[in-house]
């Protein structure tokens, strides 16, 4: 079986905010109809396989990348273009998986997918992202109040997100992944 290692890998989500491409982090909270662009680079050598999975735990294929590419990288939609956020809020899930040995196919790691549509939540202002530096959760507030006692769905999906990248180490060399909450 492989594991996911530290290849280098980078998974950026763009949205458009009327007059150009700006990053997520500028843009979150996520809302129906906002207008997004996915970028992914991705080590040469690997077959790769970028994912959508939705609040209802919908799995959709977005971009294939094959091995030895002259430009390891994958857009979607094509240059020139975005796709509007469409669907029921909730934390959706975006994921770039890659192996050297074969494609990473849909069929192979639907099945481990489907309990994203469990997953909690994320607050509005905050971003999930794994990439070949590891796993972080990125806060996009304004500024600092009093602390008080809350629950904590981003150490929920953080929990869930590992086991979940568990699960596909047998399917994928590399994992990059980002959540965001859809307002």
């Amino acid at each position: 079986p492989l594991s996911v290692t530290r290849v280098p890998s980078r998974l950026t989500v763009r949205v458009w905010n009327g007059n150009r491409f700006s990053d997520l982090g500028r843009a979150v909270p996520l809302k129906t109809g906002d207008e997004l662009r996915v970028e992914a680079e991705y080590p040469a050598e690997l077959h790769t396989t970028m994912l959508w999975i939705d609040a209802e735990g919908t799995v959709r294929e977005l971009a294939v990348g094959k091995p030895n590419a002259v430009l390891p990288r994958l857009l979607y939609p094509v240059a020139g273009q975005a796709v509007p956020l469409e669907g029921r809020s909730g934390t959706q899930l975006i994921l770039l998986c890659g192996n050297p040995n074969q494609p990473v196919s849909l069929e192979q790691i639907q099945g481990r997918l489907q309990d994203v549509r469990n997953w909690p939540v994320l607050p509005p202002a905050s971003i999930l992202r794994h990439d070949s530096t590891g796993l972080q959760i990125e806060n996009f507030s304004r500024g600092l109040g009093q602390p008080r006692d809350k629950p904590d769905p981003e150490s929920e999906v953080v929990s869930r997100f590992r086991k979940l990248q568990s699960d596909l180490g047998p399917h994928c060399v590399i994992l990059s992944a980002i959540a965001a909450s859809q307002q």
